[in-house]
């Protein structure tokens, strides 16, 4: 992994306390991670909240570019928003596993955007972005998604409709 931004034990739930507050992280270039453990992203982080991932080039990696939030059905909606995760180049992720994407999505997180991400070459039957069981409230629009099998994967299993929980404008995909 490239950055971890996290605290989150997972025992049982998270809580406040695994809250990452106010961290930026960019202008940054990421390759060739997780040559050991493959099911590693490049960037991860757990329960960020105010938190700015942008302006980051991230190429060549096992498994997924970015994993944004960790938690399922809105145990960490209290706590994950307002975060910015914009104008990132993610290129051949997804080389040696799958069930990710070039950005991995979880849980609520009430105002967090994705603007202006630009995600191509995307291994193994996978997509672009990937929107896991909970997410909501959450924006990607100015984005270009390219050579993936999929642009957008939404994973629903419970009883919740992400109808209206995710906008998704002016995105482009081949």
């Amino acid at each position: 992994t490239g950055l971890k931004v996290f605290s989150y034990d997972r025992e049982p739930l998270p809580k406040q306390a695994d809250v990452v507050d106010k961290i930026t992280f960019e202008n940054n270039y990421i390759t060739r991670t997780a040559g050991i453990h493959m099911q590693a992203p490049a960037v991860i982080a757990h329960i960020p909240r105010n938190t700015s991932l942008s302006h980051n080039e991230i190429h060549e990696t096992s498994y997924t570019g970015m994993s944004i939030g960790w938690a399922f059905a809105g145990f960490g909606y209290k706590w994950m928003a307002n975060n910015k995760i914009n104008y990132n180049r993610i290129d051949q992720c997804m080389l040696q596993t799958d069930d990710g994407g070039g950005i991995y999505m979880m849980d609520y997180q009430p105002n967090t955007e994705y603007v202006g991400n630009y995600i191509s070459n995307i291994n193994n039957l996978v997509d672009g972005f990937y929107f896991e069981e909970g997410s909501y409230w959450m924006e990607v629009r100015d984005s270009v998604v390219l050579n993936a099998p999929y642009c957008m994967f939404f994973w629903n299993a419970g009883s919740r409709s992400i109808k209206d929980a995710i906008k998704v404008r002016n995105t482009w995909a081949d």
